[in-house]
């Protein structure tokens, strides 16, 4: 990544492997390599408000190295719609695989309208960029 980040702490959950940088910046490895039910994902957020201790954050959501995920819509509507801890993130950019995948994410920004400033990239250093704009 062309911006040198500094790394504040980690931890694991099922889902994904995470390092928050110094700016307030989470990593979210995804690394779950199967479906992503609710009850995954509610259990990674639990995880990641209590490392956070209430610390707003803006989230650089990797699936690159994931060979198959699958996303409920459910789940998609839970992380687009207000709850119990979208208040703490900032921006989220989520990098994929390819220019195909981004588009269909895309797709999923104009279905679920999600609460949060999200972007899909296929470029880490650019997503990093983006984050950081002010």
């Amino acid at each position: 990544m062309s911006k040198e980040l500094v790394r504040v702490g980690e931890y694991s959950t099922l889902m994904a492997d995470v390092t928050l940088y110094e700016g307030n910046l989470l990593h979210v490895k995804v690394k779950l390599d199967d479906e992503l039910t609710l009850d995954i994902v509610k259990a990674h957020n639990e995880k990641s408000f209590d490392f956070l201790k209430e610390r707003v954050v803006d989230v650089l959501f990797d699936v690159q190295e994931v060979s198959f995920l699958r996303v409920p819509n459910k789940v998609l509507r839970y992380w687009a719609e207000p709850n119990e801890y979208s208040q703490y993130v900032g921006k989220m950019a989520i990098i994929l695989n390819s220019k195909i995948h981004t588009q269909m994410a895309n797709f999923y920004v104009r279905v679920f309208q999600p609460v949060n400033p999200t972007r899909f990239f296929t470029d880490k250093d650019k997503a990093v960029e983006w984050i950081y704009e002010a």
